[in-house]
């Protein structure tokens, strides 16, 4: 009867797998689209990048390096342990700790970029919470399993509140990227004397519609293969003698 069970709960894995792949490869699709387009808007549309000599160019930067740390490197870093699930779970905790740190640093150029003279509206509250909320999780994820000496019923309690916090951060950055994007289109792209004044099928539209598009779409399949039971890895058998902290 076992075995049976056994060839039962193989096929189910590997059927599992499949689906995992199939799901991942399309969100990496719309990541890398939505990387692209935001660079494609910003770029070349009102006068491309600058930096402080130029300070209407200067916010381009700020979308761009947003998607690309809080919304793009952000969503592959969760799904780094359902990625490489035969790995060993001390390296993929490093390369999930590495990517957060890209995060980090994107995010901090992107601030820069916008600091001083955006932070009025609700997007950017909304976006400044989110960030400080990351460098909460940050900094708590680190001193949990990162640091020396604490108390492995300490990490195994708080890893279920990291594993939560984690996805709600995640999707508090994609609602606030299209918070944002839908402001600056509504005041620069749509307006009157906007890009887009007489013509509302211009290309400037189209880009950021499917920009839009893509981000919330690359949002949903990261949530789904993370809260999805079905994808959850599964420790290694040298894991779960010596680190019984099962939960990813």
């Amino acid at each position: 009867m076992s075995l049976v069970m056994d060839k039962y709960d193989f096929v189910d894995e590997q059927q599992s797998l499949r689906c995992f792949s199939i799901i991942f490869g399309v969100s990496q699709v719309f990541g890398a689209l939505a990387v692209i387009l935001v660079a494609v808007w910003m770029g070349n549309y009102d006068g491309g990048f600058g930096w402080q000599d130029t300070p209407k160019q200067q916010f381009h930067y700020h979308p761009m390096f947003m998607v690309i740390g809080m919304l793009f490197l952000y969503g592959e870093a969760i799904l780094i342990y359902r990625l490489f699930r035969h790995e060993k779970k001390r390296l993929t905790k490093i390369a999930h700790m590495v990517l957060h740190s890209f995060v980090f640093l994107f995010f901090t150029l992107a601030l820069k970029a916008v600091f001083a003279d955006n932070m009025y509206t609700l997007h950017s509250w909304i976006g400044l919470s989110t960030v400080l909320l990351f460098c909460l999780q940050y900094a708590a994820g680190f001193i949990s399993f990162f640091f020396p000496g604490l108390p492995l019923s300490t990490r195994q309690w708080y890893m279920p509140i990291h594993h939560f916090c984690g996805i709600a951060i995640f999707i508090f950055a994609g609602a606030t990227a299209l918070m944002g994007m839908a402001e600056r289109a509504a005041f620069h792209v749509y307006s009157n004397g906007g890009t887009c004044d007489k013509d509302k099928f211009c290309s400037e539209g189209v880009v950021v519609n499917f920009l839009g598009v893509s981000l919330f779409l690359y949002c949903i399949c990261v949530v789904y293969l993370v809260v999805n039971p079905r994808f959850k890895r599964r420790p290694l058998p040298e894991e779960e003698m010596l680190y019984p902290l099962t939960a990813d």
